[in-house]
């Protein structure tokens, strides 16, 4: 694969009192999601990259680092943090970049945010992208596709 990769951005609770152990296992799933999906021939013919960085089960620490992400890393798309708390806190600057956010790990509050998808039932990072894992590529791809336009109601995460 020669193209350039896409690029994911998350943070995750990797230390902090809060989240750690399940940020833990989110970062090792985002991993083996990388490697797996690589080994297959990527996204779109292209392979993905994770960018993931320690935001210490603190939004503020959180918000910070989705701005760096996408202003400083110029990551194509990314995907929310460990929780809902920290999810909502994030929404604000995807919005404000008007870039896709995937959040697999949170129940998300947050209304009316465009370039959302949320699944319905959210689990552990590896779950989200082992299990039926043919669906959930193939949404990722629909997704990457979507963000270059006007979010759609799927985008929204909106149930038919």
């Amino acid at each position: 694969m020669a193209q350039q990769p896409i690029r994911l951005g998350v943070s995750l609770s990797i230390t902090g009192k809060q989240y750690s152990v399940q940020g833990g296992y989110g970062r090792e799933g985002y991993l083996l999601c990388q490697k797996h999906v690589n080994a297959q021939g990527g996204v779109l013919g292209r392979p993905i990259e994770f960018v993931i960085y320690d935001d210490g089960s603190d939004e503020k620490t959180a918000v910070r680092l989705y701005e760096k992400l996408i202003a400083e890393d110029r990551v194509d798309a990314v995907l929310g943090p460990y929780g809902s708390a920290i999810t909502d806190a994030v929404a604000d600057v995807t919005e404000k970049h008007r870039k896709l956010m995937i959040a697999p790990m949170a129940r998300y509050t947050h209304t009316g945010a465009p370039g959302l998808l949320a699944p319905p039932i959210c689990g552990a990072a590896w779950r989200f992208w082992l299990d039926d894992r043919i669906t959930r590529l193939e949404s990722l791809r629909y997704s990457l596709r979507s963000s270059l336009g006007p979010p759609t109601e799927h985008a929204r995460g909106a149930s038919s």
